[in-house]
């Protein structure tokens, strides 16, 4: 529907501007994020497990798409 009014520089704009402070405050977060793994530093490396379930989710995630898509293709 807002397709048939046309392009809308103010309605695209605004759009912009949400997304660019959602961007900030991501960053915002991440930064704070990093400063305190870096502060806290080594003692979360000895902690295997954490990292291996941490790395084994997106590989998961990763097969179950190819999955999908192989399946799809056979039909």
């Amino acid at each position: 529907m807002e397709f048939t009014k046309g392009w809308n520089p103010t309605r695209q704009f605004r759009l912009l501007e949400e997304r660019a402070a959602r961007i900030r405050e991501n960053l915002a977060t991440i930064q704070a994020i990093e400063e305190q793994l870096n502060q806290e530093g080594p003692p979360l490396i000895p902690s295997g497990s954490q990292g291996v379930d941490q790395t084994s989710f997106p590989v998961a995630s990763h097969h179950s798409g190819t999955n999908r898509s192989v399946a799809k293709s056979n039909y």
